[in-house]
């Protein structure tokens, strides 16, 4: 099937936005994503070191030694403190990664993590002393899980992991795609209009000339092209009517000429016919005389008179 240029030109255009737009959409994407992560992790670096704070106060108000052995005693007391400083879930481990205790904080936050042989890998890289986050999705809803390792003194004395909620972030950044998303699809909407009309007025002249030129090739010399255009398709437009002009008083010329031979050709026709003609009546009446003359019993001196006058005129005339 044979595309006119006018559709290739807006099929180029549509593929090249749309290209773009999927781009767009996917780089948007990674940039909110992205940023979000940035921002929860500040977060939650931030809470990792306020909660190492409380533990040690914790400990300092109390005047107790810290050890692993002494955590395993206070873990309800340390969960407690750091659910109500922090406002979050809080879920304390031993140095072996052994669930201790969960805080089950009630203030709207849903609890995560409860299953006491929890293997998730943020607590598996916490007993590796390094503090790691996990994020958890369901449906609308975003937590991340932040473990640490807690050194007091140098000691390691246990695990925490703060579980908290980030849905509002989490439901925001998908807002914020989705409403660029609609406007990169609507702008990609109008971006195929205007392409289509920008293809069409560009193609438009070249149409007109097409036409122009089926018109000359049948023949019509008189055809006429509107375009208006003041770049290199006006030029074109001019450089055909420039050679339509010199095609039509070329063509002018060589019918002028033909009528001319014609015209001639008739002239010699009709001289050819005249001489021939005048040649001819001559020709026969001085045969005839001779004929005359010729014959063996002819003694007529009248005729003989009458023929070699009638010889010596017709030879005269011709």
């Amino acid at each position: 099937m044979r595309l006119s240029i006018k559709y290739k030109f807006t099929y180029v255009f549509i593929i090249i936005f749309f290209i773009s737009f999927i781009l767009s959409v996917s780089y948007m994407k990674n940039t909110i994503s992205k940023n979000n992560e940035n921002i929860i992790s500040e977060k939650m670096y931030d809470i990792m070191l306020n909660s190492t704070r409380y533990v040690k106060q914790f400990f300092l108000t109390n005047d107790i030694e810290p050890n692993s052995y002494i955590f395993k005693d206070h873990t309800k007391e340390i969960g407690d403190l750091l659910s109500e400083k922090i406002r979050c879930d809080t879920q304390v481990y031993s140095t072996e990664g052994s669930f201790l205790y969960n805080s089950n904080l009630k203030n709207g936050i849903l609890v995560l993590g409860k299953d006491i042989k929890n293997k998730n890998k943020d607590i598996e890289l916490a007993k590796k002393n390094m503090a790691a986050t996990t994020t958890i999705t369901q449906n609308s809803k975003m937590y991340v899980n932040l473990s640490f390792p807690v050194y007091i003194n140098r000691n390691f004395i246990g695990i925490i992991r703060i579980t908290k909620d980030y849905s509002d972030l989490h439901l925001a950044g998908i807002k914020m795609t989705n409403a660029l998303t609609i406007f990169f699809a609507f702008l990609f909407l109008a971006v195929s209009i205007a392409s289509f009309f920008i293809s069409n007025h560009i193609t438009r002249p070249l149409l007109s000339l097409r036409k122009s030129l089926d018109e000359v090739a049948n023949g019509n010399y008189n055809t006429s092209i509107y375009i208006k255009n003041n770049d290199e398709i006006g030029d074109f437009a001019e450089d055909f009517c420039t050679m339509r002009d010199k095609i039509k008083n070329q063509i002018k010329t060589i019918q002028d000429d033909k009528e001319k031979i014609l015209k001639a050709e008739k002239h010699r026709q009709e001289f050819f016919n005249n001489v021939t003609h005048e040649l001819k009546t001559p020709l026969t009446s001085i045969s005839g005389y001779a004929q005359i003359l010729e014959e063996e019993n002819f003694s007529e001196d009248e005729m003989y008179i009458r023929a070699v006058e009638r010889i010596r005129n017709e030879s005269n005339r011709l």
